[in-house]
């Protein structure tokens, strides 16, 4: 499932919590709902936010030679770089739950 199926699935609960046929009060589902589209929203931030991390560590990557690299660690940037690395992992995983990358 992707995340526009997600997001459709919250819309569709968001529209059957606003029907006023609903069984809770108006005001409960009013809170509801506009909670799932809050969180639908920072979702979106978020995933936009890792993409284009994402896209950021692609472009710098891409413009090191292996040569650079090697002197990046040489010079003591290994940990850095490492750290990096792991935090991009991280964030490849999290993308790839909503089918952004993975």
């Amino acid at each position: 499932m992707t995340h526009h199926d997600k997001a459709r699935e919250l819309v569709e609960l968001d529209n059957y919590l606003r029907d006023p046929s609903g069984g809770l009060p108006w005001e409960v589902r009013i809170k509801i709902a506009d909670t799932i589209t809050a969180l639908a929203e920072e979702n979106r931030r978020l995933r936009e936010a890792l993409s284009g991390l994402e896209w950021a560590c692609d472009q710098l990557a891409s413009t090191r030679t292996h040569e650079v690299y090697l002197a990046m660690i040489n010079s003591g940037q290994s940990a850095a770089l490492l750290s990096l690395d792991a935090r991009r992992q991280a964030a490849r995983t999290a993308l790839s739950s909503t089918g952004e990358k993975g």
